[in-house]
């Protein structure tokens, strides 16, 4: 009984699998000219081509048309010759053996086509020809051109943007852009696993709170995206962007400048004539830099916005993530201009030749009202900016020379004078500039002693904090001493006056960086950290809080 089963089955199993095999359509590979897909085609050349092959699915791929009769000499005389009339029992004979041939498809090829049987049996080769010609040309001109069909489906601006830097400020703006309806996620670049760690632990959002610790608003983030250059062999670079598909239209950067020059060449495969960076830096001279050492071939050089934060912010807590604002109704904003060559001149922001990129990203910081960003001319923006910068390479660059904390350059003659020395000299710099120079109102502020008292009271407010350049220094990282007191040799070399000071200041800083960095380089091998031993060290609290930028 076992064997008869088995041998049953066996001889049933074959017949099973042959019925349920998938039924295998024929397919010619043999390549087809796309013409015979037009239906045009077949209103051109008829019912002939159909009737060589009836059976054949039209929906497949069909075989190629059988090659036409070269034309005769007699045929051609033919053709051109008027046709004789065919008598009606010709033309029954035809007709019933077309009939024949095609009983199925009679009633509605006919209905469908429209083509008069007695004009298509008396077609010559001829004809035939000049119907594939005519064919061609339809399917020819079905078919646009693949680059001009890419020009006309060019997608507009884009409203994703890319923030550079996680400081305090990015933060800031980061959340402030979250908030946006209709904006795609701002996607955070970093050169540091930190952030994303961060991101991970707090709950991947950020939160803000007002001056004296009150919650504001949570807003969640998508996670930090790492840039930097790889940390193993066999670990990839982190960046998933490909240079060939994806680009950044829209860059918002704040950054450091130790960190602001080796984020550009990371991205700088990214980045091309139509991008639109915005540079968030309280100096001048950066888009310059920028130029000379990253971005060199004009042809692919980026558009640039240069932005002044005045948002007081800081570190709430231990969390990262958290921040602290302290809104002020007149002076928390965001200023930005894009720089022009104006003779020094006002020139209203509607009449700027800006391009349509840098527009758009205009426009998208505008919408935010937390950011309350501000377009002005650039001799306005210049104007803003200078203030601050002249505080800043005096107190900054005094304390790094002399090593002392704010409150001693205002207790001490001899750095009271080095002050006064110095501040006369920036001052002269300053209202000889074209930007300056065009309006004499900005002269009559910059000159009076309402200014300078301004700037005295500044440094006495600071007490016995210190300088956040000495932190840099401490830490091996260079100073923004180019972008101010740099910024002020550079102007003067150009308008011929005399800059001793401020040079000498640069220097001091500079050579003071340096040191640093032999001294940090000389103990790394050893895992020795000098930064609570060197004679550097000061005592008191330091100027906000001091953050790694990444």
């Amino acid at each position: 009984m076992c064997l008869r089963e088995i041998t049953t089955k066996s001889q049933q199993s074959p017949l099973k699998r042959s019925t349920q095999r998938k039924k295998r359509i024929h397919v010619d590979h043999q390549p087809s000219p796309p013409a015979l897909f037009a239906p045009a085609l077949f209103r051109t050349l008829g019912h002939d081509y159909r009737e060589q092959r009836p059976g054949v699915p039209l929906c497949g791929a069909p075989p190629p048309p059988p090659p036409l009769p070269t034309p005769t000499v007699e045929l051609r005389h033919a053709a051109v010759s008027e046709p004789q009339e065919a008598s009606p029992a010709t033309v029954d004979e035809s007709r019933r053996a077309a009939q024949a041939t095609r009983p199925d498809t009679q009633n509605s090829d006919t209905a469908s086509v429209g083509v008069d049987t007695q004009s298509v049996d008396q077609r010559s080769p001829i004809a035939g020809q000049e119907a594939a010609e005519v064919a061609a040309e339809i399917v020819s001109e079905a078919r646009p051109d693949r680059k001009a069909a890419k020009k006309a489906r060019a997608s507009p601006v884009s409203d994703k943007i890319h923030l550079g830097g996680f400081n305090v400020q990015a933060r800031y703006l980061l959340h402030a852009l979250s908030g946006l309806e209709g904006l795609p996620p701002v996607q955070v670049l970093t050169q540091n696993h930190g952030p994303s760690a961060a991101w991970a632990k707090e709950e991947r959002s950020i939160n803000v709170h007002d001056h004296l610790g009150n919650f504001i608003s949570s807003r969640p983030i998508i996670c930090p995206q790492y840039v930097g250059p790889s940390k193993s062999r066999l670990r990839p670079t982190g960046t998933v962007y490909n240079s060939k598909t994806q680009m950044i239209d829209n860059l918002v950067v704040a950054l450091d400048d130790y960190a602001l020059v080796p984020f550009m060449h990371t991205v700088k495969k990214f980045v091309n004539s139509n991008t639109t960076i915005c540079l968030i830096h309280d100096g001048l001279g950066v888009m310059e830099d920028l130029n000379s050492d990253v971005f060199t071939d004009p042809s692919t050089r980026p558009q640039y916005i240069c932005g002044l934060t005045h948002h007081w912010v800081s570190r709430h807590g231990a969390n990262e993530l958290s921040i602290r604002h302290k809104w002020h109704k007149r002076s928390s904003a965001l200023y930005l201009s894009t720089p022009t060559e104006t003779d020094g001149a006002a020139v209203p922001w509607d009449q700027l030749d800006v391009s349509p990129q840098t527009r758009h990203l205009l426009e998208l910081l505008s919408k935010s009202p937390e950011i309350n960003a501000k377009t002005l001319p650039w001799n306005r923006y210049v104007q803003r900016t200078l203030p601050g910068m002249v505080h800043s390479s005096l107190v900054d660059s005094i304390s790094v020379m002399l090593g002392c904390r704010y409150n001693q350059i205002a207790e001490k003659r001899n750095a009271r004078v080095l002050w006064n020395t110095m501040l006369t000299e920036t001052l002269k710099i300053i209202t000889a500039m074209p930007e300056v120079k065009s309006e004499p109102n900005m002269v009559t502020y910059f000159l009076s002693e309402k200014f300078r008292l301004e700037l005295w009271a500044k440094l006495t407010r600071k007490d016995k904090t210190y300088s956040r350049w000495i932190s840099l220094i401490k830490a091996g990282r260079r100073p923004p001493v180019d972008h101010f007191n740099g910024y002020f040799v550079r102007r003067a070399q150009e308008l011929g006056i005399s800059c001793k000071h401020n040079h000498t200041a640069q220097s001091v800083v500079q050579f003071k960086y340096m040191m640093r960095r032999d001294e940090l380089s000389h103990f790394a091998g050893l895992g020795l950290g000098p930064y609570m031993a060197d004679d550097d060290q000061l005592g008191g609290r330091q100027d906000g809080t001091f953050e790694v930028d990444f």
